[in-house]
């Protein structure tokens, strides 16, 4: 089964920002045609573009971003394909998350002054972007890095 060709190229969108997305669609797009993904998986992403392909220049305006962020969780789950520096933008905001809160409450408290309760959140960033960068590392080494921006 071969994928869907997308219809719609970078001047048919009005707006920049939606025409680097489109870019980076289309880059995704070019890679995945590249590697070897089951059938299941071409069934689904198909299912997307086909969904693009039948929308109007409004529409695709809106979706083109939900379809982008939809394929790459589809390859994400299904064939463990990911672009470069996604788990890095995970890990990032769960590191924020995870261990930024708690130490800013820890700093803050132990200060008695909750003046510093955000400085833990650039703490906990660096400590997910290390941690995201780790797992980028590890999946270019797999060979299940993409070769497409996130």
């Amino acid at each position: 089964m071969q994928l869907t060709k997308l219809k719609w190229t970078k001047n048919d969108v009005s707006e920049p920002k939606k025409e680097k997305v489109l870019a980076k669609l289309i880059a995704l797009l070019e890679e995945i045609s590249n590697r070897e993904i089951s059938e299941t998986t071409k069934e689904k992403l198909n299912f997307s573009l086909d969904a693009l392909n039948t929308m109007n220049q409004v529409e695709l305006n809106r979706s083109i971003k939900k379809t982008y962020d939809n394929i790459v969780q589809i390859l994400v789950k299904e064939e463990k394909l990911v672009p470069a520096g996604y788990y890095k933008m995970l890990w990032m905001s769960l590191g924020m998350a995870t261990f930024g809160i708690p130490m800013g409450v820890a700093f803050s408290a132990s200060l008695d002054n909750y003046a510093f309760i955000g400085i833990g959140l650039p703490i906990g960033m660096v400590i997910g972007m290390a941690i995201g960068a780790k797992k980028d590392e590890d999946a270019k080494k797999k060979g299940l890095q993409l070769n497409v921006n996130m």
